[in-house]
C-alpha cells in the first residue's frame, strides 16, 4: 500500500480521525487560543460537507412515514429519554450536559458508518434527513422543557440555526462542487478531527483530575450507547428485523452529535456541562469499533 492510499484511507475513516483527535487532544492539550471560535467553524463546515447526501427532496412522508417512525423513536423519544432520566442522577451543570446530549439529532457519521458495518445506506440517509428537519424545531423544545429555567431560549433558538440550518442550507450549494463522495468525507473528517482536538485538549484536565465523577458519567454513557445499542439489537433480532435495517437503528438508538451539542451546551451551561458529552464521544467510537469488527 503507498503512503497517498494509506493517507487518504485514514482520511476516509470517521472512527479513526475521531479517535486520533481524541488522543492527540489529550496529549496535547487542544489548541492555546480561540478553542470555541475555532470549534464552531470546524463544526459547521464539517456539517456543511456532512449533509451534502442529504436528499431532501426524497422525504415522502405518505410513503416513508412507517419506516422513518422507528428511527424518530429510537433517536428523540427513547435514547433522548434515556439521556434525561441519566442526567437526573447528577447536578448541574452536568445534568445540562446530558439534556444537550438529549435534544440533538443524531451523528452525521451514522451514513457512513452505516455503509461500512454493511447497512441499508438509504434508510439510513433519508432517516437521517428528516431528523434533522425536525431537530429544528426540536432541538430548542427539549432544552427549554428540561433546562427552560437556566437558558435563554432565543439563544438556543439562534445557536440551531447557525450549526443545522445554515450547513443544511451551505450543504445545497456544497453540493454542485467537484468532489467526489470521499473527497467530501475526507474533508469532513479534517474538520472533525480538529474539531475534537480542540474540544477534548480544552477539558483534559477535569477528565483526568475529577476521577470518581468521571466514572459514574462514563457508567451512565455506556448505559446510553451500549446498553442502548444491545437493547435495540437484541429486541431488533427477536423481532425479525432484517440485518441491513437494523444496524442504522442500532446506530440510531446509541448514536448523538455531541460535537453540535457541545457547541450548545457552551455558552448555555458552562464548559463542565460539556464533559459527559465528551465522555459519550469517546464511547461512541469505541462503539463503532465493536460493530466494525461485529463483536456485538
Amino acid at each position: 500500500m503507498s503512503l497517498k492510499t494509506a493517507v487518504q484511507k485514514l482520511l476516509s475513516s470517521f472512527a479513526l480521525m475521531v479517535s486520533l483527535a481524541i488522543i492527540a487532544g489529550l496529549l496535547l492539550g487542544g489548541f492555546p487560543a480561540y478553542t470555541g471560535e475555532i470549534s464552531t467553524v470546524s463544526l459547521m463546515v464539517a456539517m456543511t460537507f456532512s449533509l451534502i447526501p442529504v436528499r431532501l427532496r426524497d422525504i415522502e412522508l405518505r410513503r416513508e412515514g412507517r419506516r422513518m417512525a422507528l428511527p424518530f423513536f429510537l433517536s428523540f423519544v427513547w435514547l433522548s429519554g434515556l439521556a434525561v432520566v441519566l442526567g437526573m442522577l447528577f447536578q448541574p451543570p452536568i445534568r445540562y450536559g446530558f439534556v444537550a446530549m438529549a435534544a440533538v439529532p443524531p451523528a452525521v457519521a451514522v451514513v457512513p458508518i452505516t455503509r461500512v458495518v454493511g447497512g441499508d445506506v438509504e434508510f439510513s440517509l433519508v432517516s437521517l434527513s428528516m431528523l434533522y428537519l425536525v431537530s429544528l424545531a426540536l432541538t430548542p423544545l427539549v432544552i427549554f422543557l428540561f433546562a427552560g429555567e437556566a437558558i435563554d431560549l432565543w439563544k438556543v433558538v439562534r445557536t440551531v440555526m447557525l450549526l443545522i440550518m445554515l450547513p443544511l442550507l451551505l450543504s445545497r450549494g456544497a453540493r454542485r462542487l467537484p468532489l467526489t463522495r470521499r473527497q467530501t468525507t475526507m474533508l469532513s473528517n479534517i474538520c472533525f478531527f480538529v474539531l475534537m482536538f480542540g474540544i477534548v485538549g480544552a477539558r483534559r484536565s477535569f477528565l483526568f483530575h475529577e476521577r470518581t465523577l468521571m466514572l459514574a458519567i462514563a457508567g451512565a454513557v455506556a448505559l446510553r450507547t451500549f446498553g442502548s445499542g444491545i437493547l435495540v439489537k437484541t429486541v431488533g433480532k427477536r423481532a425479525g428485523v432484517p440485518r441491513e435495517t437494523l444496524l442504522p437503528l442500532s446506530l440510531f438508538g446509541s448514536f448523538k452529535n455531541e460535537g453540535l451539542a457541545i457547541l450548545i451546551a457552551l455558552p448555555l451551561f458552562g464548559e463542565t456541562a460539556s464533559i459527559p458529552l465528551v465522555v459519550a464521544i469517546l464511547f461512541e467510537m469505541l462503539w463503532v469499533g465493536c460493530l466494525e469488527a461485529r463483536l456485538i
